[in-house]
């Protein structure tokens, strides 16, 4: 069974979720602040008109518990037009696993102090 790609809307969500459990603000500038990036992309990500950058993928990925690799792969694959790369991408991002269960990741992190003032 396949399980469907991560989506930029997705971490973008998750690391609201994150951020709202440890009381902190979940704008899309603090989304945009806690990932590194300029304040203009965290209005981007919640309206769907750009893609994480590799790197915010990243920082995304790991706050939520999730395999960065599995994230960058997924950030790839949701930004190629390429339709003949297109499928490449996917099998990237199927055999990469899939390290983590994101609910489990937003409600450990915050008491594990991964989040810091």
């Amino acid at each position: 069974m396949s399980t469907k790609p991560l989506t930029t809307n997705d971490l973008y969500e998750g690391v609201k979720a994150v951020l709202r459990k440890a009381g902190k603000p979940d704008t899309p500038y603090g989304v945009a602040k806690f990932l590194g990036a300029s304040r203009q992309c965290g209005y981007y990500w919640r309206d769907g008109e750009s893609t994480m950058s590799d790197e915010h993928a990243k920082a995304a990925a790991e706050a939520l518990g999730i395999n960065p690799d599995y994230a960058v792969a997924c950030m790839h694959l949701e930004r190629e037009k390429n339709e003949e790369m297109r499928p490449i991408w996917a099998r990237i991002v199927s055999a990469v696993p899939y390290a983590a269960c994101l609910a489990l990741a937003v409600f450990a992190l915050p008491f594990l102090g991964v989040l810091r003032s």
